[in-house]
């Protein structure tokens, strides 16, 4: 064998080892709890719901409801803030 074969061959197997040890990209929300951990999962600046590899996460999901919102009485997505409101009746 020449040197130039044992070169090439050499290159070739030097560049079939280096791509077989490559890590798999991240990417957000591909593993369980990934679209709620407060985590940059993909370090692409983005976390949890403001990453669009998120937006179908459940944890993503608008319900409608603004429960953490003062005078929010329920979970039901009526959100009246109305005096004497206990119920869960949307659009009372």
């Amino acid at each position: 064998m020449s040197i130039r074969t044992l070169t090439l061959l050499s290159l070739a197997g030097l560049l079939v080892i280096l791509s077989c040890n490559q890590e798999p990209l991240e990417r957000e929300g591909d593993d369980p709890g990934e679209c709620s951990d407060d985590a940059d999962n993909d370090f692409n600046g983005l976390f949890d719901c403001a990453d669009p590899a998120c937006a179908a996460a459940p944890s993503c999901q608008d319900n409608g409801d603004d429960d953490s919102a003062v005078g929010d009485d329920d979970t039901a997505g009526d959100d009246d803030t109305s005096a004497g409101d206990d119920d869960t009746s949307a659009g009372d």
